[in-house]
């Protein structure tokens, strides 16, 4: 997780991964970087975590690709949103209270469905609107 969110660091402070970057790549970028992050899924998955956390872990995936997969605000999306270390968090968490964190994680997978929901719908509507102005640049010609 720290190498795909947190390796490159910036001034100011903040700091970026080799997910971010990759994202900047048109059409196979966020595709790689959605790839890799399934590896933490993966390890989840062979350590026995419950299938709610997995599903909580899918959807970080998912989000991170599919809204950084929209130009430009998707970029910068992908260097905040921070999907890998969001799961190692979920995992650790997991690890370390195994009983506290499937309660938690079953009550926020409702409100993080419905907030992903929501997100996915956004890009969507992000992305028609710029084709839909890039079509209308380009027919004016």
């Amino acid at each position: 997780s720290w190498l795909l969110d947190n390796s490159i660091p910036l001034p100011g402070g903040y700091r970026i991964g080799l997910d971010g970057v990759m994202g900047l790549i048109p059409g196979v970028g966020d595709l790689l970087g959605g790839a890799l992050s399934l590896w933490i899924f993966y390890q989840a998955n062979r350590q026995g975590a419950p299938k709610s956390l997995q599903f909580r872990m899918i959807i970080n995936i998912l989000i991170d690709t599919l809204l950084g997969a929209i130009p430009l605000v998707g970029d910068l999306f992908d260097f905040a949103w921070k999907a890998n270390s969001k799961n190692m968090a979920l995992l650790q968490s997991h690890q370390q209270h195994p009983k506290s964190s499937r309660q938690k994680v079953r009550v926020g997978n409702i409100l993080f469905l419905v907030a992903a929901v929501l997100c996915v719908g956004f890009a969507i509507w992000v992305a028609q609107q710029f084709f839909s102005l890039l079509w209308h640049q380009l027919s004016a010609y």
